[in-house]
């Protein structure tokens, strides 16, 4: 196990050593980075906002080998063009984020107190939130954004599926609202007005899913996919 718990690492590593602040991650589309992320989170996410906040440390010890795998995963997968200029800083977080991996591992595996093992998973998702934050961009909150509202518009919409429409309003406003926010702090007018927008067009949906009205649902949608073009075509 433990050869297979430190293989990343040491590949990242001597490619650290060589490279200095070079990106660590292979380049091109389509990247696959996104959905191991995903993959990776939504193991992570439930144990860090259930178990590890009650203290108990149990299913952070049935599921470790499954999040080395799928730390293995993300740690292997391929970065977007598009991000490019960001993965020499994703890429030292990474290395950060994958020791600590590593080190909660150990921990699990060497039999350590409850408490040595919540504290490396605390470092662990600390670490990971760092790296991620490392990606933070307007392309990459808007690409966020499309990943809820393709699905919707190129197979929900086409078949009149209001209802599904409907379960995914709540992610939709706040992925818009994450933009707005963003472009606010980053003094970005252009782009808070467009994504204001869409933020509108979520509420609008909002409204007509409490109407009851699937048809303002559904020409809620159309008024949403018009303001993710807008911005779009401003990129």
């Amino acid at each position: 196990m433990k050869m297979r718990l430190y293989a990343v690492v040491f590949l990242i590593s001597i490619c650290a050593n060589a490279y200095g602040q070079e990106c660590l991650f292979d380049i091109g589309d389509p990247a696959t980075y996104l959905e191991a992320n995903r993959q990776f989170h939504d193991l992570v996410g439930p144990l860090q906002h259930g178990p590890v906040q009650e203290r108990n440390v149990a299913p952070v010890k049935e599921q470790i080998n499954e999040l080395v795998s799928r730390r293995d995963t993300l740690m292997q997968s391929r970065l977007a063009t598009r991000h490019r200029k960001e993965c020499p800083a994703l890429s030292s977080r990474a290395i950060i984020f994958s020791k600590s991996v590593d080190q909660l591992a150990a921990a699990v595996e060497a039999g350590a107190d409850d408490e040595t093992i919540l504290r490396a998973f605390e470092e662990m998702h600390d670490a990971y939130r760092s790296m991620q934050q490392s990606l933070m961009s307007a392309d990459f909150l808007v690409e966020q954004f499309h990943t809820v509202l393709h699905p919707l518009w190129h197979e929900s919409y086409p078949r009149n599926d209001a209802e599904a429409i409907k379960a995914q309003i709540p992610r939709l406003l706040v992925r818009a609202q994450l933009i707005v926010n963003f472009a606010k702090e980053r003094n970005m007018p252009d782009l808070q007005e467009s994504a204001s927008k869409l933020v509108d067009s979520a509420r609008l949906l909002e409204q007509a899913a409490a109407a009851e009205d699937d048809f303002a649902v559904l020409v809620g949608l159309e008024q949403m996919h018009e303001a993710f073009h807008d911005i779009r075509e401003h990129q």
